[in-house]
């Protein structure tokens, strides 16, 4: 079974998963029953940046920078109801959207100008979207109606609460970041333009901690790119290649489809044993034409097995994969 790559991934408040197919921009959600685990696309959607907020409902901005809001899509076999939302010009003219934990919306237009949708009480005069009077971002990670990060076009971070702004520095010191999310208690995370994976160190972890803690191994996982924050300490990343990853509390792990067609293969490691040469001997693989292909299959391996150190596995253990 080849693995779906993506370029946009979402999480909603009730831990649902949602990603845009990196080749034609189908929205599809992620489900598991019964051992098996893979992406439903929905029947219409075509997105660019998907923002779910449960797992019947999300909003999106589409390669023609229009929003739109799915409704009613319980069930992927039916599907459920898709509306367009006019922007505040009326214009098609959406670059980025993202949604809080209480159903509240925040999209940056093109030029980075921030809205949102009208709290209760706010007044009709305002209409269905509220202007930020001084916000600009590139990338939105929403909190609620009150609150949200966000990176602006010059890779800053901002922290945004009832109109007033302020700058959060990134681990490095520089304007590096590249993807921010933030999980519905408010705990944030964010990746560099280098394809590194941060997250805010928790209140009460301690004193002397960095503000921002390193999350990710580059040499297994290749560079981070964009991430998304689910409850219960649970994130998720697409790394550049569009392949999926997730951790919980900060061990990563890549999701992989498994089906009822698929092959499952296993080995009991003997002493002497390396992962690689394990996979050129199973497989019948031979370098160096067959270079990448080993490389995959390690990788797998190590994702599936949760190996923390492939130089490091164990005589007696078993290793499995779904492939």
């Amino acid at each position: 079974m080849a693995e779906q790559k993506f370029k946009h991934i979402s999480v909603g408040k009730d831990g649902s998963v949602w990603a845009v197919v990196k080749t034609d921009g189908t929205i599809s959600r992620l489900y598991g029953d019964a051992g098996i685990v893979g992406w439903v696309p929905d029947k219409v959607g075509k997105a660019e940046v998907i923002a779910a907020s449960d797992w019947g409902n999300a909003w999106c901005v589409n390669r023609k920078h229009e929003i739109w809001h799915l409704t009613n899509a319980k069930n992927p076999d039916k599907g459920g109801t898709w509306t367009q939302v006019p922007t505040h010009s009326g214009r098609p003219d959406a670059q980025t959207i993202s949604v809080g934990s209480d159903g509240s919306v925040r999209y940056a237009q093109t030029d980075g100008t921030l809205f949102r949708t009208a709290r209760p009480g706010d007044g009709t005069e305002v209409g269905f979207w509220e202007q930020d009077k001084v916000g600009k971002a590139e990338v939105i990670a929403a909190i609620d109606a009150t609150s949200l990060y966000c990176i602006n076009k010059d890779r800053e971070i901002w922290f945004g609460q009832n109109g007033t702004w302020s700058q959060i520095l990134t681990h490095s010191g520089r304007a590096d970041a590249n993807s921010i999310a933030v999980s519905p208690d408010g705990y944030a995370w964010y990746s560099t333009t280098d394809g590194i994976v941060f997250r805010r160190a928790r209140p009460g972890e301690g004193v002397g901690l960095p503000l921002w803690e390193t999350s990710w191994d580059q040499k297994q996982m290749g560079r981070a790119g964009v991430l998304a924050a689910g409850p219960n300490d649970l994130v998720w990343c697409l790394n550049t290649q569009g392949e999926v990853w997730r951790a919980f509390d900060g061990k990563w792990q890549q999701l992989v489809e498994t089906g009822p067609d698929e092959q499952t293969w296993t080995y009991k490691i003997k002493r002497g044993d390396g992962l690689m040469a394990i996979v050129r001997k199973e497989f019948k693989l031979k370098d160096p034409q067959d270079t990448q292909e080993i490389g995959r299959l390690v990788n797998l391996i190590i994702a599936q097995n949760r190996i923390k150190d492939q130089n490091k596995i164990k005589p007696g253990d078993t290793l499995t994969l779904h492939y």
